[in-house]
């Protein structure tokens, strides 16, 4: 590694707002009905920014893949809570040898546009990411893969370059979406306007700096969407936020500030979701430049900072204290790391 990374603050929960019916229990406790259980309807999702971009191969920044991954696009695996992964567009895979990966898809499959799901849009797909006359800024993240050989209609194989580990971990981020051929061909880097993928939700509308509009696809392989439509809004005011799921002209609001964790636990209205996040927030040093190449004044600093303070008086205490650049959900997490702790 260029960088030593001393983990200095904490892995963070994610709070998010939902509205629903509250009432109370004989024990005092608040029960409650999230809105999102109920068949039909429009669901308001009120965010921070907007997107980015909406291609898979292109887009920069997590809110955009929030939009599209598992909702218009899917891929071959998926990552569920406990971070083991399952079958979503692959019905199942093994490992061939250090270099090869099988993958046997889902029959039965169809793309937003009417394409069939089939090896040939799994190939068509990750030759599009690693096109060298038209680079993506993904294309690092497939560096490994030497080449995609569709076996037959629905078996592939990916063959790589040298072993990598964690290529599922690829496959089951937004960046693994496999895409409609017919959509690549029609729109090239305006897919941006028109994604097409296998999901549960089918692109309707992006109005940027506004909404996003997705709604039900009827056709869908897999379980049904319980909800017709979902609307991503743009509210930059956290408190706006806030306000649009107490009034009930939204349903969820993201990101809650920490400042506003009291008013929602508070509400009658309201419930709280907490999450733990994947990221950690940390001190990165450039090891090649004094005085942070000497170990010892890496050391120190780490030893100086003080997680419980930060945690207590910046978070609000959300969060907690991290010894490694990796949170626990993340895969290669060891709970056995000691940090540096003040003395």
């Amino acid at each position: 590694m260029k960088k030593k990374i001393v983990s200095a603050f904490l892995v963070l929960s994610l709070a998010l707002a939902g509205c629903s019916s509250g009432k109370e229990t004989s024990g005092g406790s608040k029960e409650t009905t999230p809105v999102a259980q109920k068949n039909g309807g429009t669901l308001v999702i009120a965010r921070l920014s907007d997107a980015n971009n909406l291609d898979p191969h292109f887009s920069t920044q997590i809110n955009s893949m929030a939009v599209i991954q598992h909702k218009i696009y899917e891929g071959l695996v998926q990552m569920d809570k406990n971070s083991e992964y399952k079958p979503l567009l692959a019905s199942e895979w093994k490992q061939l040898n250090d270099l090869t990966w099988e993958f046997k898809l889902r029959k039965g499959v169809t793309f937003h546009d009417g394409t069939p799901f089939n090896a040939e849009a799994v190939r068509k797909t990750i030759a599009r990411v690693l096109d060298k006359n038209q680079p993506t800024p993904k294309a690092n993240l497939f560096s490994m893969i030497k080449e995609v050989k569709a076996v037959d209609d629905y078996t592939v194989q990916f063959i790589l370059e040298y072993p990598y580990a964690p290529l599922l971990s690829i496959l089951a981020s937004a960046e693994g979406s496999i895409l409609s051929p017919k959509a690549i061909e029609q729109y090239g880097k305006e897919l941006t306007k028109h994604p097409t993928g296998t999901g549960p939700f089918r692109f309707e509308s992006w109005t940027p700096g506004q909404e996003i509009v997705l709604v039900k696809n009827d056709a869908y392989w897999g379980d049904k969407v319980k909800i017709n439509k979902v609307v991503f809004k743009t509210v930059p005011e956290d408190t706006t936020r806030v306000a649009m799921v107490e009034t009930g002209e939204a349903q969820v609001a993201e990101q809650l500030p920490v400042t506003e964790i009291e008013r929602v636990k508070s509400s009658s209205v309201m419930t709280l979701g907490r999450f733990d996040a994947f990221a950690v927030d940390h001190i990165g040093f450039n090891t090649s430049k004094k005085p942070f190449n000497d170990v010892r004044v890496r050391q120190a600093v780490a030893y100086a900072i003080d997680k419980e303070a930060i945690i207590k008086g910046v978070y609000n205490n959300v969060g907690k204290a991290s010894n490694s650049s990796l949170g626990p959900k993340v895969i290669g997490y060891s709970p056995n790391i000691k940090g540096f702790n003040m003395i």
